[in-house]
């Protein structure tokens, strides 16, 4: 699904169009990390008026913020960083953004492979989640509204109904005899405030 969110807001974030925002690699000790997060900031704000305020991270976030250098120097003055690292994970807040460790997503595919769900150079921004810029939004779907057995296609169309959202249904089987339950439920997680919403990859 295409949330629209525009090209300027992925991997290197030229925002404004005026030139990336991620212009130097994370994986690098002396990259200013700090000044690139506080230009995305900057940028969020004046292309929607909200400010950043969560940071999603892959799993090769983590040591890029402890090995760098200026921020080094920050985390150990401070001994709530300190505890936070040192259990590897990203203190919250921290460089004025709440941090969530996606490392551990995954899914596994028709061909029973594991597959990450997270880049783990990826980074991706958001303002507070609400209902002013995010909303699931209910579909429908046309289930039997009747367990007997049709005679025929037309008479099991005449049995069909719609609804939205959550419902069940059951039918019959004969091989071997049985009811089959079914559940069902569609949705659609809506990003409504597309500009709102970068996704980065920190080593260009």
């Amino acid at each position: 699904v295409d949330f629209q969110i525009p090209a300027g807001n992925k991997d290197q974030c030229d925002m404004l169009g005026d030139g990336d925002i991620i212009t130097a690699n994370w994986a690098t000790a002396s990259t200013d990390i700090e000044a690139q997060i506080q230009g995305l900031q900057r940028a969020s704000i004046q292309l929607t008026g909200y400010p950043l305020t969560e940071a999603y991270y892959g799993k090769n976030i983590y040591g890029y913020l402890r090995n760098n250098t200026a921020l080094s120097n920050i985390i150990i003055r401070n001994p709530d960083y300190q505890r936070s690292f040192t259990n590897n994970e990203i203190p919250s807040p921290f460089l004025g953004l709440n941090w969530h460790k996606c490392d551990d997503s995954f899914y596994v595919n028709e061909s029973d492979t594991i597959t990450e769900l997270w880049g783990g150079d990826t980074v991706t921004f958001s303002p507070p989640i609400g209902r002013d810029v995010y909303e699931l939004q209910e579909g429908s779907i046309l289930i039997p509204s009747d367990i007997n057995l049709s005679r025929d296609a037309a008479e099991a169309a005449s049995k069909l109904m719609e609804v939205n959202g959550k419902a069940s249904y059951a039918t019959i089987t004969t091989d071997p005899v049985g009811i089959h339950h079914v559940g069902v439920d569609t949705f659609l997680p809506v990003w409504k405030v597309p500009k709102a919403l970068v996704i980065a990859d920190v080593t260009p």
